[in-house]
């Protein structure tokens, strides 16, 4: 699967300096917590509640940069977001993340629809 956001849009959401400037360690931290937002998220979006035969499962596996939905895309940038700004070196404030082995609520907001599809307006 290819990515579905790049590194340097993951650099444009956290408003930090282009690449270059940044470093390669930076970078490479980045593209390691960027990589593990795509696996979480479609880890999560690709469970949908009333797939029956996969065949949700395979439309997500085959989502590209420009056919995945913007709301998929935006949750990647959130998560990689939280990767970062989560080092467990500060307290997270109390709601913003989920139960254990949940992602965070803002993530989870961006997906639901997606996931069960029984709620989309």
């Amino acid at each position: 699967m290819a990515a579905l956001v790049t590194i340097d849009e993951a650099l444009e959401h956290l408003k930090w300096p282009d690449a270059a400037t940044v470093g390669t360690a930076a970078v490479a931290d980045l593209q390691a917590k960027l990589d593990t937002a795509h696996e979480l998220v479609l880890a999560y979006v690709g469970q949908r509640l009333d797939d029956e035969g996969d065949a949700w499962a395979l439309e997500v596996a085959g989502w590209t940069p420009d056919t995945a939905p913007r709301r998929v895309r935006a949750a990647i940038l959130e998560m990689t977001a939280t990767l970062d700004a989560d080092r467990g070196d500060v307290a997270v404030p109390v709601g913003d993340l989920g139960e254990l082995g949940e992602l965070p609520r803002r993530v989870v907001w961006l997906l639901h629809r997606l996931r069960d599809p029984g709620i989309a307006v």
